[in-house]
């Protein structure tokens, strides 16, 4: 596999100096990428599989992955028609739009299961595919039905930061809470950090904090932290889904991203900011009125359709 990847990416590395075109160059260099030998790796291996085995379906999370695509045409060398599912356990946001991409019939699923409502009436996609509501684990109902409920409750107020898996987003969001905890005592401020990175980077965190009273890494499910936060910051995590079925507000922290990852994009009455200014700001004035009751039952609307519940009968009539 290597040789074969470095053999392709030599053509196209001379290819680009012949013709003055950049995209060659890049695909050149793709091509060296672990990313590519890791998937390579992955085809061959399921090729095998299929090749060596009586398959009538193949069933994988959907978001537009390469090693998705490869493993449904690793899929066309079994013995038998197999039947090509994906799932969509994530709400999409503005710029993703691979899955949605027609590559070919080998390539393409045949039946796309869908998180909610709100992903089977707004996912549209540029090939044929049998599109199915099955639900999400995450569903749940309303816990909280309006801020002043939450207000009322708590002799301080709890904002909770919910950044992607991602290192540096993770410690952007923990620099702006830490600016936060040190100007506004009277507030609480909780970051939840992913799993999948909280072990690499939850004691660095944790040092840095010290004896500031007010700044919590949380060490809590989404949904107690939720219950007892006013509001949720993000940015791209699908968490603050979640957090707004268990009763807290969104605020979204764009901090002049280009690439839109919000997932409640579609939204137009989210309270969004994009530097600590701004959430100084916010900080500083009134902030049990920030949402009008209106906007409120608009978001929780949208939010409960975007993870409804389990439907197991669909995987029987599939």
């Amino acid at each position: 596999i290597l040789l074969k990847l470095i053999a392709k990416s030599s053509l196209f590395f001379f290819k680009s100096f012949q013709e003055q075109n950049y995209l060659y160059r890049k695909i050149s260099i793709e091509l060296l990428s672990l990313s590519t030998f890791i998937n390579l790796v992955l085809f061959n291996f399921s090729k095998k599989i299929f090749e060596n085995n009586n398959f009538y379906s193949v069933l994988l999370t959907y978001e537009g992955h390469p090693f998705e695509r490869l493993i449904y045409y690793a899929s066309s060398f079994s013995k038998n028609s197999v039947k090509k599912i994906g799932y969509i356990h994530i709400p999409f946001s503005y710029h993703q739009n691979t899955p949605l991409i027609s590559f070919n019939e080998k390539l393409n699923p045949d039946i796309v299961m869908l998180a909610g409502t709100n992903s089977y009436e707004n996912i549209k996609f540029n090939f044929d595919v049998k599109k199915i509501i099955y639900g999400s684990r995450k569903h749940i109902n309303y816990v909280i039905n309006n801020s002043d409920d939450l207000i009322q409750n708590k002799l301080k107020i709890n904002f909770l930061f919910l950044p992607e898996g991602i290192d540096s987003e993770v410690y952007d969001f923990f620099d702006l809470a830490y600016s936060c905890s040190l100007k506004f005592p009277n507030f609480n401020f909780i970051l939840r950090i992913h799993p999948l990175i909280k072990e690499k980077i939850y004691f660095k965190l944790y040092k840095k904090i010290g004896k500031i009273s007010n700044l919590f890494l949380s060490n809590s499910n989404i949904k107690e932290d939720s219950i007892k936060s006013l509001y949720s910051i993000y940015r791209g995590s699908s968490s603050v889904i979640e957090s707004i079925n268990y009763g807290s507000l969104p605020i979204c922290y764009q901090n002049n991203v280009h690439l839109n990852t919000d997932p409640l994009y579609q939204l137009d009455n989210i309270i969004r900011i994009s530097n600590k200014n701004d959430f100084f700001n916010f900080l500083s004035s009134s902030i049990s009125n920030k949402y009008i009751k209106s906007d409120i039952i608009n978001i929780r609307n949208y939010s409960s359709s975007v993870f409804t519940k389990i439907n197991y009968d669909v995987l029987l009539n599939i």
